[in-house]
This record gives structure tokens, sequence and C-alpha cells, in this order.
């Protein structure tokens, strides 16, 4: 089954037809890597755990990520804050 690599951003994409992904049972979002061998490459999905995900997320990111305490201003229902 062929398909064609296409400009995506600064870098390539290629588009991989859903019968692909089912007999692979690769769904949207999920994390593959590239075996690129003397004869091809081979598509290889790659488990990562959820820190592993999030740290992706925020890798390059320099803003502050502490937490910080928000004061919302007095209650003004019937709130309970014990």
């Amino acid at each position: 089954m062929a398909t064609t690599i296409a400009r995506w951003g600064t870098g390539a994409g290629i588009h991989v037809p859903v019968d692909v992904m089912t007999r692979a049972k690769l769904r949207i979002g999920d994390a593959v890597s590239f075996d690129v061998q003397e004869d091809g490459v081979k598509l290889v999905p790659v488990q990562l755990t959820k820190s592993e995900r999030l740290e992706a997320r925020f890798k390059g990111y320099s803003g502050d990520t502490r937490c910080h305490e928000i004061d919302w201003g007095a209650d003004v229902g019937k709130e309970v804050i014990e």
C-alpha cells in the first residue's frame, strides 16, 4: 500500500490509511518510533507513561510551573470552606 510524504510545517508528514491503522492497532495520538533499516523503515508503536507524555508536552516550556494560591474574594453564597 503506497502513500505520499507531504510537507507539514518545517517537517514532513505521512498519511496513514485507516486500514493500516486498524490492522496495526494504532489510534490518532499514539506515539510511534521510526526504525531505519537497510531495506526500509519500520514504524514501531511506543508505549509512553503518563509522566513521559506530560513531560513531552512541556518540553521547551520556560514559564513558571509552580502552583500559586488564588484569592477568589469573599464568599457570596452558601460555600463551606474548612
